[in-house]
């Protein structure tokens, strides 16, 4: 790894990467760059906007890191811009446009990247765009973030034979769909067992019972939206000591 000097007068300091981090197919989070024709031929470079693979299923809240670079090739070889700015924008699903979310300029390191730090909130796609300069093309890349609603939950004694199983969904939930699922055993496939609704507050509650012998599995599951995809309570397991 080095940094080169700049090539001519006015161009960005680059740094050059190794072979084995130059292509595209090492980024499955990123779709391919779109980089624009007319952009590129007045450059004479076309750039590529790369995102780093991430993690694509996030909890509702759970930090979310959006990093990559952008590339081009010169004489046989890939190189990373350092110091040019960059967009990201956000799609909620079922959104026909993009929202701006923030700007960023990608470092002065040697490999130089760019940094995106949000919370996952919804289902949507984000486009990373670079808007080209006097020696690159424009640019862009896309990412889709799936994400999951949290369904905190315990089961409670009611009494000697009986128990609750309680929890809540978040975000606010109100007077929404839930379904109490169970299994027989560990390696058993899931049933469900009742339907409920959660109260004013997001809340649901399911009675539940445990078996003479060996052991039943419960969870709560919360069908998917446009904007949140199926979500599922943790697992429970009842016996009987």
């Amino acid at each position: 790894m080095r940094v080169l000097r700049a090539l001519t007068a006015g161009l960005v300091t680059l740094a050059i990467l190794g072979s084995a981090e130059v292509s595209q197919a090492d980024s499955p989070g990123a779709t391919t760059s779109v980089p624009s024709a007319a952009t590129a031929q007045r450059a004479h470079v076309r750039s590529h906007v790369v995102i780093h693979p991430l993690h694509h299923q996030k909890k509702y809240g759970a930090r979310l890191r959006i990093a990559g670079q952008v590339r081009y090739a010169r004489h046989g070889s890939t190189y990373a811009a350092a110091g040019v700015k960059v967009k990201l924008s956000r799609r909620a699903n079922g959104s026909s446009g993009w929202r701006h979310i923030a700007s960023d300029r990608t470092s002065h390191a040697t490999r130089p990247t760019f940094a995106f730090r949000l919370r996952a909130l919804g289902n949507a796609h984000y486009r990373v765009r670079f808007a080209g300069n006097r020696r690159l093309g424009s640019s862009a890349a896309t990412t889709r973030i799936l994400v999951h609603r949290r369904v905190p939950s315990r089961i409670i004694r009611v009494s000697d034979t009986h128990l609750r199983f309680m929890g809540h969904v978040r975000p606010a939930y109100r007077h929404g769909h839930v379904v109490l699922q169970k299994r027989d055993c560990r390696g058993c496939s899931w049933r469900n067992l009742r339907t409920g609704t959660t109260g004013a507050r997001s809340h649901f509650r399911f009675p539940v019972s445990a078996p003479a012998v060996g052991s039943w599995y419960f969870r709560v599951r919360v069908p998917g939206s446009a904007r949140f995809e199926v979500s599922r309570s943790p697992t429970f397991r009842t016996y009987q000591p």
